[in-house]
């Protein structure tokens, strides 16, 4: 390749890249904007907006910042209006519920020893006995292993809702959509009805199975480190985890603990080495990673760097089950906005940060290497 060519297509590609950083970082500004209403953040919006209109032929991408920008400011108002719409119906009140259970996990405390998310349907304030039929969601803290499972429709009594929480916790509850949390000092429940079958218990209650052998045959630090790595789940190994999370501490090392994108390769890796020795085609090879993978992804508990790398990994097996070509930078902004749009408030925590974004230094890094050689 001539010395002429291989600069015109660096040029093309770097313009290119710059765009893509451009209108996702409008869309971060929007939602960072929504949230702080810091006027440095807008000045630093339309600064980019400026210099996107000055280094293009075209107006096209400084009304597509525009649109990124509204779009993001947009997203995060209309999270915190549902949130906060739904809270100040229920806080510091005591309500009668009824919904379904959504999740039941165990967890390392001195007091309280299990966390159950219930999806409420009907409410109703005890002063006026007014049923109200809002959807939100509620997150208990029991002491004793509840004897109602996933999917049933139960009805809990006199449950008292506190105040408003602290703004660090209240984002966090935005984020995990979770509109309350409340202290059950027993766990005395109606069930309304019991589901023969439901999908979710049948997936809950095998992965827990997984989690409870591995348990009584693996050694302490063994099932702390597969739970964490493996499985991604930390809080019925709270206490072990801390012990050894110290350990990578002093070693610089303790990102090795969070399940990431290079398990997650490891794992496809694996799989793919099995799958050689198979004589199939190539394309039922890759619905069969497709289906392992996500068998995988159902048994486990999900975790931000873990969803990135999943759905990073679905939408390259899609390009290449479809010819199509794949871009790793434009793929990682692509999830950011993904994610973004449906979890605004994702922005706003660390393991959010670090996942994308040292994935997409890597990325740029990676790609700018590439084009150079």
């Amino acid at each position: 390749m001539k010395e002429h060519d291989k600069k015109s297509i660096v040029k093309s590609h770097a313009n290119r890249l710059i765009l893509w950083l451009a209108f996702t970082s409008s869309f971060l500004l929007g939602i960072s904007f929504a949230y702080t209403y810091q006027w440095i953040i807008f000045s630093v919006f339309w600064f980019i907006s400026i210099f996107i209109t000055l280094n293009s032929s075209s107006w096209k991408p400084f009304f597509l910042c525009i649109i990124f920008f509204v779009l993001g400011f947009t997203r995060l108002q209309f999270q915190l209006y549902r949130h906060n719409c739904h809270a100040s119906l229920i806080r510091n009140q005591i309500v009668n519920i009824t919904g379904s259970v959504y999740d039941i996990d165990p967890v390392q405390h001195d007091l309280y020893h299990y966390t159950v998310l219930i999806d409420v349907t009907s409410t109703t304030n005890t002063k006026n006995n007014i049923p109200s039929r809002f959807n939100w969601r509620l997150q208990c803290y029991t002491k004793q292993k509840p004897y109602y499972t996933v999917g049933d429709t139960i009805m809990l009594q006199d449950i008292k809702i506190g105040k408003k929480n602290s703004n660090s916790f209240n984002t966090y509850l935005i984020k995990e959509g979770i509109h309350a949390t409340t202290f059950l000092k027993n766990n005395k429940a109606s069930i309304l009805y019991h589901p023969r079958f439901h999908l979710k218990r049948s997936i809950h209650t095998f992965k827990h199975n997984i989690l409870n052998q591995l348990q009584k045959k693996c050694s302490p630090n063994t099932i702390t480190l597969l739970s964490s790595i493996f499985l991604g789940n930390r809080s019925c190994i709270k206490k072990q985890y801390q012990h050894i999370k110290n350990l990578f501490l002093n070693w610089g090392i303790i990102h090795y603990l969070a399940r990431s994108g290079l398990h997650l390769i490891i794992f496809i890796l694996l799989l793919q080495l099995i799958l050689r020795y198979i004589p199939i085609p190539l394309l039922s090879k890759q619905l069969v990673t497709l289906l392992v993978t996500g068998f995988y992804a159902l048994l486990t508990w999900p975790s931000i760097s873990f969803s990135r790398a999943y759905t990073g990994f679905l939408w390259c097996m899609f390009c290449k089950i479809s010819g199509l070509q794949i871009n790793i930078v434009h793929t990682i902004l692509m999830l950011i906005c993904l994610f973004l749009f449906i979890n605004p408030s994702l922005l706003f925590f660390l393991d959010f940060q670090l996942s994308f974004g040292l994935t997409l230094v890597l990325a740029i890094t990676n790609s700018q290497l590439l084009y150079q050689k």
